[in-house]
């Protein structure tokens, strides 16, 4: 009867486990991996009482790795990830055995027993690492829920592929965006300032026009010359000698 209680109560377990894995895409939609790969090792290192998880995966803004390390007391963080990726670096083969391997513990004294998955199928996306140092990991119940967690985990971060990749390219858009906006600016302002000096040498060239005494008019006339439109033309008594006549009065704006 014990037994049956135990078995019932090992597969309402499972199940609420498999519930709760399956709900991590609901958490990851739209996101990019650093909270994928976060998310992932807490809830794994958790549900299945795992010493330590790691996980790769490459990062499409410089197209690098990037490293996530969680274990079961929290004393190593993403920190040591890198340092821990070099230890299991031998383990991490294209195509790992399907069952555990029996590794030194990069965490305590003793062996460890890790399960290898790398995520993606036509293409890698990363490699996830689970490690116990329970003789009897993984069980049935473990292998499962580590197998659904990959698959959807492998989905995520090639959507996180692509929400980096949006992300940079509207950021690059915006940039652009900013720096044509300065450059149409700029013109804009050269443009007022010419416009403005040429208004204004305009007005200055309207108002300076030339004064020619009315003797002045009839000696250039004499030798052909035509007085200027828009000159003024003033009559003059030089030295005195030929008062000015009627014809000889100031006349302004002549030729016009």
């Amino acid at each position: 009867m014990e037994s049956k209680t135990d078995e019932i109560k090992r597969l309402e377990r499972c199940i609420n486990d498999l519930v709760s894995v399956l709900a991590l895409p609901a958490i990851w939609t739209g996101h990019e991996s650093s909270l994928v790969a976060s998310t992932l090792l807490d809830v794994l290192v958790r549900m299945l009482r795992l010493d330590f998880a790691y996980v790769r995966a490459i990062d499409f803004v410089d197209e690098l790795p990037r490293e996530w390390i969680r274990s079961a007391n929290g004393s190593y963080r993403n920190a040591q990830a890198h340092e821990i990726g070099r230890v299991l670096e031998p383990y991490l083969v294209e195509n790992p055995p399907r069952g555990p391997q029996h590794i030194a513990s990069p965490f305590a004294e003793g062996t460890a027993s890790i399960m290898v998955f790398h995520l993606g199928l036509q293409e890698s996306v990363g490699v996830f690492v689970a490690g116990s140092r329970r003789p009897e990991f993984p069980t049935e119940t473990e292998r499962l829920l580590l197998q659904v967690a990959m698959n959807q985990a492998a989905i995520a971060f090639q959507e996180a592929r692509y929400v980096s990749q949006r992300r940079r390219t509207t950021e690059d858009l915006e940039r652009r965006v900013v720096e044509r906006t300065a450059e149409l600016t700029a013109v804009n302002r050269r443009c007022d300032r010419k416009s403005s000096s040429v208004r204004v040498q305009k007005r200055s060239y309207s108002k300076a026009r030339p004064i020619f005494s009315w003797r002045s008019t009839r000696f250039l006339a004499s030798y052909g010359v035509a007085c200027p439109m828009g000159t003024s033309i003033i009559s003059t008594n030089v030295g005195g000698n030929t008062p000015a006549s009627r014809s000889e009065r100031q006349v302004v704006g002549a030729g016009k």
